[in-house]
């Protein structure tokens, strides 16, 4: 079960330079720590979990999952009900593939792929962000691709539209340690049936790292299309707290933005596990905080006394305004187009599902077959 606090009481001060006065309002909606499941490989991620069970400090089996044993998932489907449009979902996922875990592995693959076999997607775009290691793509227009640290391009923006099936693999041979950050950003109404589209991103490809300041280094990720799709900001943020760097990041959001999602992926310093906001209201590790609606400027920092690290994501977007209606992969506006998602779907007109375990030649000549039949068809 995820546990969520109301924050109304934790507020962030504004003086206004006319008056002279001092005003407070509240800054921060809610503070969630969704579930962090056990997968990939599944017995240090089990272990993981009962020390949660078992109610130790949420910080120590962080730091073990973060630096010895990874094997967790964390899905976080934002609530409907605070209104996180454009954004529908964050998944956080942090797992090892050690050699010596290969038995486990191997048992494990029979009932679970390591990765994402073959899935439809319609209605909305998916960002996937490799912090560690990487992942290997193909997809039902005949396109494949390998993305990671390590390679040319470490980000993939996929833009589903009318409807595509993809399979996502963990590139294990790029490294032991994979982490990444998957992201659903829902589509304007006008880009729901558009032509499914996909774009990998690197170093100064649509993504730009900044320093902004003693302790504090920014990177801002880019949507590669100008076609009217969501606006959005997603950055990754690092900090560093030493004798001679404060640590420090202030966030400077546009006004039309008022959906703003801070995730916290790691932060230790002064005996805690997390961040500050306004040095006011602290966000744990392994959690997210939905802030007020029209909230403009906030601090992040780490905790002022001793030394310390963190990194968090920062979700900014401007609402959609419209219905969203979500079941199982696809996101449209009402049940009638589920309803036709679905349909479609089973129709092969997103294409078909391919075992993850062909060739990529077996992979080609099957795409390519489908769609012969579907032209024919039609």
């Amino acid at each position: 079960m995820s546990s969520k606090v109301g924050i109304s009481q934790l507020a962030s001060t504004k003086t206004d330079a006319t008056t002279d006065a001092t005003t407070t309002r509240p800054i921060i909606s809610s503070i969630t720590r969704p579930p962090r499941l056990p997968v990939w490989p599944v017995f240090p991620g089990l272990l993981l979990s009962l020390l949660d069970l078992l109610k130790f400090p949420v910080s120590l089996s962080a730091r073990l999952e973060d630096s010895t044993f990874g094997g967790r998932v964390s899905p976080m489907s934002f609530p409907k009900e605070q209104n996180t449009s454009p954004f529908i979902m964050l998944v956080h996922h942090r797992h090892r593939f050690e050699s010596w875990n290969v038995i486990v592995r191997k048992a494990t693959e029979l009932l679970l792929p390591e990765g994402f076999p073959a899935h439809p997607h319609r209605g909305f775009e998916t960002l996937t962000i490799c912090l560690k290691g990487g992942m290997t793509h193909r997809d039902s227009m005949g396109v494949k691709q390998r993305y990671g640290r390590g390679v040319e391009s470490w980000v993939q923006w996929l833009k589903a539209g009318r409807g595509v099936l993809h399979e996502e693999f963990w590139a294990t041979g790029l490294s032991v340690d994979q982490e990444l950050y998957q992201i659903w950003i829902d589509s304007p109404k006008s880009l729901k049936m558009c032509e499914p589209d996909l774009k990998l991103l690197g170093d100064g490809r649509g993504i730009e790292a900044t320093s902004k300041g003693e302790g504090c280094e920014e990177v801002v990720i880019q949507r590669p299309w100008n076609d009217g799709g969501s606006e959005t900001s997603v950055r990754i943020i690092k900090l560093k707290r030493s004798s001679t760097q404060d640590g420090i990041y202030h966030a400077s959001i546009p006004p039309s933005h008022s959906t703003v999602i801070l995730y916290v992926k790691s932060g230790s310093g002064g005996g805690s596990n997390g961040v500050s906001i306004n040095s006011s209201s602290f966000v744990p590790v392994h959690s997210y905080a939905i802030l007020q609606p029209g909230v403009v400027e906030f601090t992040v920092s780490l905790e002022k006394d001793g030394k310390g690290e963190a990194e968090i994501l920062l979700l900014t977007g401007r609402p959609l305004g419209h219905n969203v209606v979500a079941a199982g992969s696809f996101v449209m506006n009402s049940e009638a187009e589920i309803q036709q998602a679905n349909i479609d779907y089973s129709k092969g007109e997103m294409g078909r599902p391919w075992d993850h375990k062909i060739s990529d030649e077996e992979w080609r000549r099957e795409v390519a077959d489908h769609w012969e039949k579907m032209e024919r068809r039609n």
